[in-house]
């Protein structure tokens, strides 16, 4: 009888504390999905990734793909902030477009911003040239 009652308490107290565990879990999962969202609201990546680090402890199949994908973006804002510094804005608006498809920041719409006025600037004398160069072949012009 003694044993039998052991077992019980056993079961018991060992599908209580699952019960606990998961309500847990799922307690946690909701604080982290509440701050994920808080960091996108925020626009900042650092932020971001750590939420997102968070949710993939909890549940990697779900936020696996997306930390991956912030992580690339991260990547690419870092390559897109040293084209800038080096004054390549083509590279650096290709690299801060593609991080801000990734995972949209504030930083990487700003270089995004930056290096399309720096580009738009040169598109703009480029078609100024070729006009006052070659006015008799407007309709080869290509437009920007």
């Amino acid at each position: 009888m003694g044993c039998n009652l052991t077992k019980y308490l056993f079961c018991l107290s060992l599908s209580l504390s699952l019960l606990v565990l998961a309500g847990c879990s799922r307690f946690e999962q909701n604080q982290a999905e509440n701050s994920y969202q808080k960091a996108q609201t925020s626009q900042d990546s650092q932020l971001i990734l750590a939420a997102l680090n968070t949710l993939v402890k909890i549940d990697p199949a779900t936020y696996q793909s997306k930390l991956n994908s912030a992580q690339m973006a991260i990547s690419q804002l870092k390559k897109a902030q040293s084209y800038m510094a080096e004054g390549d804005f083509y590279l650096a608006y290709l690299a801060s477009h593609e991080s801000y498809r990734a995972l949209p920041t504030k930083k990487s719409k700003a270089i995004l911003i930056k290096a399309g006025i720096k580009l738009r600037y040169l598109v703009d004398v480029n078609t100024r040239l070729f006009k006052h160069l070659n006015p008799c072949r407007k309709k080869y012009l290509v437009s920007y």
